[in-house]
């Protein structure tokens, strides 16, 4: 048997907050009114955390897209997640000013 999610069951949290731009070294908070729950579909490229103030907080670690579902007052809500910017590593350069590779 296949699950009915209704469109009544997804949440608008911060207005039209379905899409989020990040950038790789900026963190950014949004206030939100509640939330049960929540889940990234690939934490290396976005960190989420919820504060106690009720405030979530995305800390962009790598250029990508992922994916954000959250729950709250019975409602889903899922919100895209682009992040822009150079990834944050290093690397080494041998005495030529090639890149050692391991």
């Amino acid at each position: 048997m296949e699950a009915v999610v209704h469109r009544d069951d997804f949440l608008e949290f911060a207005g039209d907050a379905g899409l989020q731009d990040l950038e790789v070294g900026k963190e950014k908070f949004i206030h939100l009114s509640s939330l049960d729950w929540f889940e990234v579909e690939d934490p290396k490229v976005v960190a989420v955390e919820y504060m106690e103030s009720g405030e979530i907080l995305f800390t962009p670690l790598q250029p990508g897209r992922t994916l954000l579902l959250m729950y709250a007052e019975k409602k889903f809500a899922v919100w895209r997640l682009r992040v822009a910017g150079k990834a944050l590593y290093s690397c080494m350069l041998n005495e030529r000013g090639g890149v050692i590779d391991d």
